[in-house]
């Protein structure tokens, strides 16, 4: 038995390498070599290389704001920022995951718990892994208990994959706009594995990637971290990702025929002061509500235009990914008398899509919808 971690997988890479060699000398030289290579660093030449040259080691992220980076083998540290070194489970060993073999195993899922919110997270592994396996990792984001974010692992470089069917590492990580205060890292299938007539075993040593704080307010959310929150709630937003840029929000915007307060009106949420919306260049362009103006010829009046997740649910859409929520949308005023004219105006304005009365009920006669896809 080893007396420690390091001694026991010295000990056991010191005994593959023996056995390669024993191999070697009783086959044929090209199978020897199959065999050596097989057997070098207790899985195949690809973990042999990741342990020598670290490679798949965590890409810099070009971010103009602090980026942290905690990483197998330094439970005591984090790198790049002043944020605190979350808490591990398992927490020995530190981030790493193994079929064992060559080490003890420690195939359980990692959990990872954060200070405080983050957001941009990114992973990486070296190590070893079997490239056609069932599975090859999974993270999963949590904030406040709720699952926010579930995205499987790829291979770090799938041309790695030779004739041994090993690779030495996965890249991972969650979309940019996920914001979690947790991290599951989910293991590989198989853990243990042939490897050209040799024991072969899975280890994943990871790099973690991250921001610290909310995406637009920093340290503490401000109301367009929380209106991006409810784009992660599938009860009232399912659909294509998305979720708007905290620049997308803006307090003041006008056109030819509609003033900020036409647009606002339906606004609920307020960011220094003023209220604010999502407005996309399409809603707002040349070919936008101001056509639509111009083909029915007289004013109009805004229902809604943009709409958040919540307030789209409130007012009873049952529209869950609504052109409202991206900033697409409105809903224009009508009588019974004028429907027919705004509709007819709308759809022959070029790009706008126009819903007809049993498209969209909640409108019936009272509005018309258009949108901008």
């Amino acid at each position: 038995m080893c007396s420690s971690r390091s001694a026991y997988r010295l000990a056991c890479v010191s005994g593959a390498l023996l056995v390669a060699m024993i191999a070697a000398c009783r086959s044929d030289s090209v199978a020897g070599n199959r065999r050596l290579r097989a057997m070098r660093d207790g899985v195949s030449r690809a973990e042999s290389l990741a342990a020598r040259g670290r490679l798949g080691r965590a890409r810099a992220l070009l971010l103009d704001v602090e980026t942290c980076t905690i990483q197998d083998g330094d439970p005591d540290d984090i790198e790049g920022c002043t944020m605190s070194v979350p808490g591990v489970s398992p927490s020995d060993p530190w981030l790493e995951q193994s079929g064992g073999i060559y080490e003890p195993a420690q195939t359980d899922p990692i959990s990872i718990k954060f200070s405080g919110p983050v957001h941009f997270v990114a992973l990486v592994s070296d190590g070893a892994l079997k490239c056609s396996g069932a599975s090859i990792g999974r993270v999963v984001g949590y904030l406040g208990g709720s699952q926010v974010a579930s995205v499987p692992n790829a291979l770090t470089d799938s041309t790695d994959c030779g004739e041994d069917d090993v690779t030495f590492g996965v890249t991972g990580g969650l979309d940019s706009n996920a914001v979690v205060d947790s991290l599951v890292i989910q293991g590989v299938d198989p853990w243990t594995f042939d490897v050209e007539g040799a024991s072969g075993r899975a280890l994943l040593n990871y790099t973690i990637t991250f921001v610290a704080g909310w995406p637009c307010g920093g340290s503490t959310a401000d109301a367009r971290d929380s209106i991006r929150t409810m784009y992660d709630s599938t009860v009232i937003f399912t659909g294509q990702p998305y979720k708007p840029a905290c620049s997308d929000f803006v307090s003041s915007v006008s056109t030819s025929h509609f003033t900020w307060a036409e647009l606002s009106s339906q606004l609920v949420h307020s960011y220094g002061g003023s209220l604010i919306g999502v407005f996309s260049a399409t809603l707002l362009g040349p070919t936008g509500i101001d056509s639509v103006r111009g083909a029915y010829g007289a004013a109009l009046t805004l229902n809604s235009t943009y709409r958040d997740p919540r307030k789209n649910y409130m007012v009873g859409s049952t529209a869950k990914n609504s052109p409202h929520m991206h900033g697409t949308a409105t809903d224009i005023a009508t009588t019974s008398m004028t429907w027919q004219a705004v509709h007819d105006s709308a759809g022959n304005v070029p790009g706008a899509r126009v819903l007809s009365a049993t498209q969209d009920p909640s409108c019936s006669s009272t509005c018309v919808h258009v949108d901008w896809p």
